[in-house]
């Protein structure tokens, strides 16, 4: 069937109608794709898809078909179809409706950043920590145990001088930076209901890399955490 339109030989029938809706393509080609029928998640998927493409027809010159009228008509109909259809979804920009995941199965996990994971909570959480983290280089400091103040800390200080109703942040650019992970860390961390498992590349974490995630104040000393143990 794939082989068929991607040579433009239609099977069964001498040629193509003039319009083939592209919705109709979608229901006929999940026939070979088993988890978009009976998984919770491909369906969730599906339905951003379908989705999407009525959405389209409604101001596509179109209608979210595919016109066979003649070459010209063709060409144009998938490329409108490729860009106003299949790049959104290929690069993001369709959300999925997460109430319809609700109830994900078991055997699946979440993989989010801390960003995507604010406001959610599962059983069990699981933060890399210190993937990054080999060696206790400056050039990724800022990730976990600023030397300095951060890119935003120096512009807001930049730009808020020029402010009437602002004035220059009193607390330093360094501080303020040191503000910025523990809140983000915090976020990730109260995301556990039951277990919360942090990862990283190495064992002695309390003895060669800071980072505020680990333990470590902003004075540079190690706390270590109760009833946590790094693997």
């Amino acid at each position: 069937f794939v082989d068929a339109w991607q040579d433009r030989e239609p099977k069964g029938r001498k040629k193509w109608k003039k319009l083939v809706s592209i919705l109709d393509l979608v229901y006929k080609l999940i026939r070979w794709i088993p988890n978009m029928q009976n998984d919770v998640e491909g369906l969730v998927y599906l339905e951003a898809i379908t989705k999407t493409i009525n959405q389209t027809a409604l101001f596509s010159y179109y209608g979210g078909s595919i016109d066979f009228t003649d070459e010209e008509s063709e060409e144009r109909s998938v490329k409108e179809a490729i860009w106003s259809i299949f790049v959104p979804l290929a690069t993001g920009a369709i959300d999925i409706d997460e109430d319809l995941l609700e109830n994900l199965p078991k055997d699946r996990l979440n993989f989010m950043s801390i960003h995507q994971a604010k406001g959610l909570e599962f059983p069990l959480t699981v933060i890399d920590v210190g993937s990054e983290f080999k060696t206790n280089h400056t050039s990724q400091r800022f990730k976990r145990f600023p030397k300095e103040g951060n890119k935003d800390c120096r512009m807001e200080n930049e730009l808020r001088k020029y402010s009437k109703s602002l004035k220059v942040p009193e607390r330093s650019e360094l501080d303020r930076s040191f503000d910025d992970l523990i809140r983000k860390y915090f976020v990730a961390f109260s995301r556990a209901q039951d277990v919360l498992l942090l990862v990283g590349l190495t064992s002695s974490i309390e003895d060669s890399i800071p980072n505020i995630a680990t333990g470590w104040d902003r004075k540079g000393q190690y706390k270590k955490f109760n009833k946590i143990k790094f693997i």
